[in-house]
């Protein structure tokens, strides 16, 4: 399977030294650890535990601006890295039990906490569900609303058509998570400047 994945100097500093490079917990912003936890467990699901004392996946992208026809992320794009930061986009041939994919808009659904409904009814639906209750939005809801929420999010992994939910696009943005990146696994890098 091909990915990308886009490194600064350091990761591919690291990558290179090691041969390896994996998520340094560290570097994952505290808003965000919940949702990788939550998505790490997802990953060892498919492809089996971290390695020692990995927490949090790598990520990829399989398809960066699907709309477009476009797979692998666009070197001129200024989402990549800060402006005038040098990077590396290497392009990645995995085996597809290392990957786990996911829709990228509907993983804010994840990022943020929010109930991913499959349409707007359902999500229209849960709305009344949590008023009636008189529940507000935000993460941590209350039960019966967390697991419901949290369950609701499996639908990111929905990536065929027709679209699973109303974030979705036809076609998906597709990202992925792996426990690593082996230098082994690089069929060609790219280097640029942050634009």
């Amino acid at each position: 399977m091909r990915v990308w994945t886009i490194l600064d100097e350091k990761g591919m500093s690291s990558l290179e030294g090691k041969g390896v490079l994996r998520c340094d917990a560290q570097r994952v912003d505290r808003d965000r650890k919940r949702a990788y936890a939550w998505i790490a467990g997802k990953l060892s699901e498919k492809a089996g535990p971290a390695p020692k004392g990995v927490r949090f996946p790598m990520w990829t992208w399989a398809a960066w601006d699907a709309g477009r026809g476009r797979t692998r992320p666009d070197l001129r794009s200024s989402c990549h890295l800060p402006r005038g930061t040098k990077g590396f986009r290497l392009e990645l041939e995995v085996d597809p039990g290392r990957v786990l994919q996911s829709d990228f808009e509907a993983w804010h659904a994840v990022l943020n906490g929010w109930f991913l409904g499959k349409d707007e009814a359902e999500d229209e639906g849960f709305d009344a569900e949590m008023k009636a209750a008189g529940v507000r939005w935000g993460w941590p809801y209350p039960e019966p609303f967390a697991s419901k929420v949290v369950a609701s999010w499996d639908r990111i992994f929905e990536l065929g058509p027709p679209a699973p939910t109303h974030f979705h696009r036809d076609p998906p943005d597709v990202q992925g998570v792996l426990w690593e990146i082996r230098r082994a696994d690089a069929v060609k890098v790219d280097s640029f400047v942050g634009r």
